[in-house]
C-alpha cells in the first residue's frame, strides 16, 4: 500500500491492513495516526492492536481517548463522533450514523454514557443495530386546484359567493351560516346572489 504521508510508523501500517471502510486511504492513515498518538499517552496501543487483530474474539478493555467539548473528533477536514469513525474504519465499513451503534454492556466509557472526560473507541465494544426497512411513502401528484369540486365538503353556496364582510360570522350546528347572517344578506338559505 502506498502512502502520501512522509513517515508511517509500523503500528499504523499494521492497523491500515485491517481497515474495512472505503474511506480515502490518506484520510484513514491520518485517523489511525491520530488515534495511535492519543493511545501512546495512556499505554492502550497494545489493547487496540489486540482488539483489532483478534476481531473481537477475545474480550478487550475500553480503549479511551479524551472527549472533546462537543463530543466530536476532527481529522483533517472531517469531523465526526470518535466511536463512529473507528467503528467504520475497523469493523463496519458501511456504517452511516451513530444511531446504528449500540455499546456492549461491558463498555464502561461508551459514548452515550458521557462518563468523565473520556470516551471508548474500541470498535468491538459497539455492535451494529439493524436498521428497519421502512415502507415507501406514497405522495399524491395531484395539484391542489385539480381536486374535483364534488370531492370537496358541502359548503353553503351563499357563503361561497358572498362571504360576510364582518368578522363575527358564526356557523350553525348543521354546518351552514347561522340564520341571522343570512337574513342580513337579504337572502333565504340556499339562494345565491351574483357577486357585484
Amino acid at each position: 500500500m502506498s502512502t502520501l504521508l512522509p513517515f508511517t510508523p509500523p503500528i499504523v501500517k499494521r492497523l491500515l491492513g485491517y481497515v474495512k471502510s472505503d474511506d480515502e486511504k490518506v484520510w484513514a492513515e491520518k485517523a489511525i495516526k491520530s488515534l495511535v498518538k492519543k493511545l501512546k499517552k495512556n499505554n492502550l496501543l497494545g489493547e487496540l492492536e489486540k482488539a483489532i487483530t483478534n476481531a473481537g474474539s477475545k474480550p478487550t478493555k475500553c480503549i479511551v481517548i479524551p472527549r472533546s467539548l462537543d463530543g466530536r473528533l476532527q481529522i483533517s477536514h472531517r469531523k465526526g463522533l470518535p466511536h463512529v469513525i473507528y467503528c467504520r474504519l475497523f469493523r463496519y465499513g458501511d456504517l452511516q450514523s451513530h444511531h446504528e451503534l449500540k455499546a456492549i454492556e461491558a463498555c464502561e466509557y461508551a459514548f452515550h454514557l458521557k462518563k468523565g472526560e473520556e470516551v471508548c473507541v474500541n470498535p468491538y465494544h459497539y455492535d451494529k443495530v439493524p436498521t428497519p426497512v421502512l415502507p415507501p411513502i406514497l405522495v399524491s401528484h395531484m395539484q391542489p386546484n385539480s381536486i374535483p369540486l364534488d370531492l370537496l365538503p358541502d359548503i353553503d353556496s351563499a357563503f361561497l359567493h358572498n362571504p360576510p364582510s364582518d368578522t363575527s360570522t358564526r356557523w350553525s350546528p348543521t354546518g351552514g351560516l347561522a340564520e341571522d347572517h343570512l337574513a342580513g344578506m337579504n337572502m333565504m338559505p340556499g339562494e345565491c346572489r351574483e357577486a357585484s
